[in-house]
């Protein structure tokens, strides 16, 4: 069963770096799967709650379990290449996480921020709070919202650049460019320094499926943001300037070393985030955010010199707009994607995907349409880059659109209405489920019961209650809620107070180990 650490669990000294022996694979491997973004490209299906790598758009598993699948798997020589998994996430998405790591069966730590700050404090979270991670241990830093279609050779250049980081200390993997695409970040690279016969160029590790081909390994010589369409394609020309696929390996020693020299006060938050263990949680938010919000490709990538990358062509793709959920996915005969209750009458080149009720369409032409409680989007093919934009747009002139579809353990809820002072959800509780024994410290709740049997928990109080009766549960109470019936149990809970984040919860039992 996966087990949380808690902001008290996670403490570690600072040390510096220890050299690493080369006993090939007696090495420990550590993998961070960063899971906390938004996926605001992927508006209005994917929101803070309810991220694009948790959506299962198409196949029946979502990108964050195809990511702990394919990291579980990977193997070289016969033997497992990660020995354990670590994810890092916020309070927002760790309940959903954990229901789909159970899913499919995967075993992992969860490691919580207290909110989302990017990609360096992340991992800074991970190495200075977690004392499971030795100084002589290998890290690899796997964002969780990417697709590759050759799984195989992921884990072969994965192998080859944990063998590299022994020697250098920092290893990224590059992704030959297909087209100027201007929504990657890009790295440039150098000539390989290794000669391709020597022997020692093949990986300690290395996974002998792959026999005919030695993989290239290069100096990286810079990173470069996202471009506009000119340089885009003068980085395919010049042939010098691989996809940044955000993923990296080192040495967990080597990287400590690193953040203590460019990134200070991010380790600076990270230590008195933990030491504040004890206090509310806004107070430990606070702390947090005094690290620097920056990902660890500028953070740190990009400010050191001898960082490495293996050139890595594994049909890869960070699935990161609606145009390449359209190229990547079955294409219909008029090569449409749709998804939901779509019509699509005479429409060729289109994707449509329907979240909750039904679209019809008829005569369109290389169009985007989606839908979604939060919001209607429709674009042209080609233009999905421009949805950060538009979210930005509509958070400024109209009210930022409410995450309303929360999955859970025990069932899920649904956000029916909020405004200053209160927040209204549904509940749908799953027969024998219950949520955690909990107390809030900035609202009171009213629960009303209009489907089952629930047993609720006030207090030293426990009750059986059914249709039309409610109950009220004041601040700081303990309380709990179960569904006693064979069928679903369904509340309406209208909550006061001044604060309704999903980090108001302090829990005291739980049987889905969240405390």
């Amino acid at each position: 069963m996966a087990k949380v650490l808690k902001i008290s669990d996670v403490i570690c000294t600072i040390t510096r770096p220890k050299p690493l022996v080369k006993v090939g694979r007696e090495l420990s491997v550590i993998a961070l799967i960063l899971a906390g973004g938004e996926g605001r490209r992927l508006w209005p299906i994917s929101n803070g709650l309810r991220p694009k790598h948790v959506l299962k758009l198409f196949d029946g598993l979502s990108l964050f379990q195809k990511s702990v699948k394919r990291i579980h798997e990977m193997k070289s020589a016969g033997q497992r290449l990660v020995d354990r998994i670590s994810i890092v996430t916020n309070h927002s998405q760790v309940d959903i996480l954990k229901s789909q790591l159970a899913e499919v069966n995967i075993q992992a730590d969860f490691i919580i921020e207290p909110s989302p700050m990017n990609t360096a404090p992340a991992v800074a979270m991970a190495l200075f709070g977690n004392p499971g991670i030795g100084d002589g241990e290998i890290v690899g830093v796997f964002p969780c919202d990417h697709i590759i279609r050759n799984e195989e050779k992921f884990a072969h250049c994965v192998a080859r650049g944990m063998d590299v980081c022994i020697d250098s200390g920092v290893c990224t993997l590059g992704i030959p460019p297909s087209r100027p695409e201007t929504g990657y970040g890009y790295l440039e690279f150098g000539p390989s320094t290794e000669d391709p016969e020597d022997g020692q160029a093949r990986s300690r590790f290395e996974n002998s499926a792959f026999p005919e081909t030695v993989l290239r390994v290069c100096p990286v010589v810079r990173f470069v943001e996202k471009p506009d369409e000119v340089k885009a394609a003068y980085f395919i020309e010049s042939g010098r300037f691989l996809w940044n696929a955000g993923i990296f390996i080192f040495s967990a020693g080597v990287m400590r070393h690193l953040f203590l020299e460019h990134l200070p006060k991010t380790v600076s938050a990270v230590h008195s985030m933990i030491a504040a263990v004890d206090e509310e949680m806004g107070r430990v938010r606070d702390i947090y955010s005094q690290a620097d919000r920056i990902s660890i490709d500028f953070g740190i990538m990009e400010r050191i010199s001898n960082i490495t990358t293996v050139v890595s062509d594994i049909g890869w793709s960070d699935m990161g707009s609606f145009d390449s959920i359209h190229d990547l996915n079955t294409r219909d005969d008029s090569r449409n994607v749709t998804a939901g209750m779509v019509v699509a009458d005479n429409c060729s080149n289109c994707l449509i995907i329907s979240g909750n009720r039904p679209i019809g369409t008829r005569n369109l032409r290389d169009l985007i349409v989606v839908e979604s409680d939060d919001g209607v989007l429709v674009i042209p093919r080609g233009d999905s880059q421009s949805v950060r934009s538009i979210v930005d747009s509509v958070e400024q002139t109209l009210s930022k659109p409410m995450e309303k579809d929360v999955e859970k353990p025990w069932g899920s809820f649904h956000v029916m209405d909020q405004g200053p002072g209160y927040k209204v959800k549904r509940l749908v509780v799953f027969p024998g489920a219950e949520l955690s024994l909990q107390s809030h410290a900035s609202r009171d709740e009213k629960w009303t019961i209009v489907r089952g049997r629930a047993r609720v928990t006030i207090g030293a109080q426990i009750m059986e209650l059914g249709y039309g009766q409610t109950v009220s549960i004041q601040r700081k109470v303990r309380h709990r809620l179960g569904n006693i019936g064979s069928e679903i149990l369904e509340i309406i809970e209208v909550q006061t107070g001044e604060y309704f984040g999903e980090d108001d919860i302090i829990r005291y039992q739980d049987r889905y180990n969240r405390v």
